[in-house]
């Protein structure tokens, strides 16, 4: 049946309908089929706009998928595109850290979840990880 429903979307989807490959992808996350959501995400990120926000669900989908490295490379592009400052990038220096810790660079994910902590206290779960971090030096 999904094999059927992806056929459906490649007759019907044109490939620069990128904000369609965008909800698809987050659809696809949603209902846990990673590797279908990164395929969309990665056809999304063609677009000449919304490429933070479809970098950040593509590097989330491969932290999931514990594909850290991945996650460190599609993040750290992420970093470099023009745009606003760590204000508009919480999601990515977040995830980013995420993918350095699990690969155990630790210092710098502490550095990453500080930029963070110094915008937004409350964000996901970044106290308690640079806290942790803090404590395992």
């Amino acid at each position: 049946m999904l094999a059927r429903f992806k056929q459906g979307i490649d007759e019907n989807i044109d490939e620069a309908d990128f904000q369609s490959h965008y909800d698809l992808g987050v659809a696809f996350k949603e209902m846990g089929l990673l590797d279908e959501a990164i395929a969309e995400f990665q056809k999304a990120l063609r677009a000449p706009e919304g490429k933070l926000k479809t970098s950040e669900a593509l590097g989330v989908c491969f932290v999931e998928k514990k594909a850290y490295v991945v996650a460190e490379s599609v993040l750290r592009r992420a970093l470099e595109l023009p745009g606003p400052g760590d204000e508009g990038r919480l999601g990515i220096l977040y995830w980013l850290g995420r993918a350095l810790e699990e690969q155990g660079k630790k210092v710098e994910a502490r550095a990453l979840y500080g930029r963070v902590f110094a915008v937004d206290i409350r964000f996901r779960d970044v106290g308690e990880r640079a806290r942790a971090l803090a404590r395992a030096k």
